[in-house]
């Protein structure tokens, strides 16, 4: 592990806070053990907030529409509550009954469903939506 900087940036004892840039595979707490033991003294560390990691910077980050990137049709489904628990579906309940992969969606949540031969099952079910 490479320190490329460190920088105290408050201490109010017993706290020290610390920003810290590190080689990739660097750890921040590997780095705070090596540093207590070079002082001669026990530390834990308390709290961790990651800045960067390599070039992705976590300015203003926001959560990304994972709808938004899948590349599947939309089917409907008469009781959505059935994606909630994880009941199984029958074929008529759906609008659209071909064969294929849907994305059925409610207003918190989204399901991958595959139809083949006039069977529904789940890919994936209840993902929370951003």
């Amino acid at each position: 592990m490479q320190v490329y900087e460190s920088e105290i940036l408050s201490y109010n004892h017993p706290f020290l806070n610390i920003k810290l840039s590190l080689s990739e595979g660097g750890y921040v707490r590997s780095y705070c053990e090596l540093l207590a033991n070079k002082l001669g003294i026990n530390a834990t560390l308390s709290s961790l907030e990651r800045l960067s990691e390599g070039k992705l910077c976590y300015d203003f980050e926001k959560s990304l529409d994972i709808l938004s990137y899948l590349d599947l049709p939309y089917n409907s489904l008469k009781d959505l509550s059935k994606l909630e628990n994880g009941t199984k579906i029958h074929i008529s309940e759906l609008e659209i009954q071909k064969e294929g992969v849907y994305i059925i969606k409610d207003k918190e949540f989204f399901s991958i469903i595959s139809v083949i031969d006039d069977k529904v099952s789940y890919i994936l079910n209840k993902v929370e939506r951003c």
